[in-house]
């Protein structure tokens, strides 16, 4: 579309009030840009445009540290993250551009970086923060390959931390039935299908009535972390939850959401007096009880959707004791061998 708005000494306004500055960039292209709410601050931002310009023009290196992080974000999204097939990564980043958006590419230092990692594991964990951290250093590291950035990478001299043993923290039978009683009625039957099929909160509210074969007996889940779809099995228990909801054609299943989710269990939790609960211990509450009821490891590696065998093995840590004590048939083997073979 046409430049529409009258333009004096590189300044325009539109119909909203809004300033907007006209500069040519370091390619000779002609730029117009709304930038701000008043003159002076459009004068001081069309100051920095221009200088940034004669940067690219002269010392090209220096040029590409002045540029901020929201203003190069964009580039690492699309050639980069929306590439991934998990969305975790892209969460992740998007909460360092929250923090360091405004800054220049050059002003960050390993010291920004080490206090944003403590800040990451003091709210969360060391294996968030780890997590994080290896996100943000791909981000520099693509920068660098792609000729956005030469300084070094600020996240490459932060020390890590050892991350956290896992410890997944599984519902008993009494603790269920606690949760379950302090629940609302109209959140009951979410929280059923979560403990009888492990979901994950994105695909237990992304569940869809079309995606449910009543005749086939399949239940299928497209809103998967991994963007995988995976199959799980219509057994009865689940059948009946379905009918508290209201089976319908289409539609969501659950038409929750994410605060309703946390407020209910922590409420149910806390009426209950069981320490804090999250909707993802449901999921290793599933984990637990499948492996109790015999199930083997590589199914619950498929009902889980883990795409690692590793993630799924650190769910044999509730099963220790059962595990070593197979081990008694094989006790007494040496009696049973011929007396003279041992003798030999």
């Amino acid at each position: 579309m046409a430049f529409q708005y009258t333009e004096k000494n590189g300044f325009y306004q539109t119909k909203k009030g809004l300033w907007g500055i006209a500069y040519t960039d370091h390619m000779g292209k002609r730029i117009h840009e709304v930038v701000a709410t008043s003159l002076s601050e459009a004068k001081e931002i069309k100051r920095k445009r221009e200088a940034n310009v004669y940067l690219y023009k002269y010392n090209p290196e220096l040029a590409v540290s002045c540029q901020t992080v929201d203003e190069v974000a964009p580039i690492y999204i699309e050639q980069h993250l929306n590439k991934l097939k998990s969305t975790s990564n892209r969460s992740m980043f998007i909460k360092f551009q929250k923090q360091f958006g405004h800054r220049e590419l050059g002003s960050i230092t390993t010291l920004d970086m080490t206090k944003y990692y403590y800040h990451l594991a003091t709210q969360t964990s060391f294996s968030n923060a780890n997590r994080c951290l290896t996100v943000v250093s791909k981000f520099f590291n693509e920068l660098r390959k792609w000729k956005l950035f030469f300084k070094e990478n600020p996240c490459t001299y932060v020390e890590k931390k050892p991350s956290e043993p896992f410890q997944p923290h599984p519902l008993n039978p009494q603790e269920i039935g606690l949760i379950l009683k302090h629940l609302a009625p109209y959140i009951q039957p979410a929280i059923k299908f979560c403990i009888i099929t492990g979901v994950r909160k994105k695909e237990l509210l992304g569940l869809r009535w079309e995606d449910i074969d009543f005749n086939a007996k399949t239940i299928l889940l497209r809103e998967t972390k991994t963007q995988k779809s995976r199959m799980l099995g219509l057994i009865p228990t689940i059948e009946n939850i379905l009918k508290e909801v209201g089976i319908k054609k289409t539609g969501l299943v659950f038409p929750l959401t994410n605060c309703q989710l946390r407020y209910q269990i922590d409420h149910a939790a806390k009426k209950a007096g069981i320490p804090h609960v999250r909707l993802h211990d449901l999921r290793h509450t599933f984990a637990k009880n499948f492996l109790d009821k015999n199930g083997k490891l590589y199914d619950l590696q498929v009902l889980m959707g883990h795409s690692s065998i590793k993630t799924t093995q650190k769910y044999m840590k509730f099963k220790k004791e059962e595990v070593a004590q197979k081990m008694i048939v094989l006790d007494g083997f040496f009696d049973s061998l011929p007396s003279e073979s041992i003798n030999a």
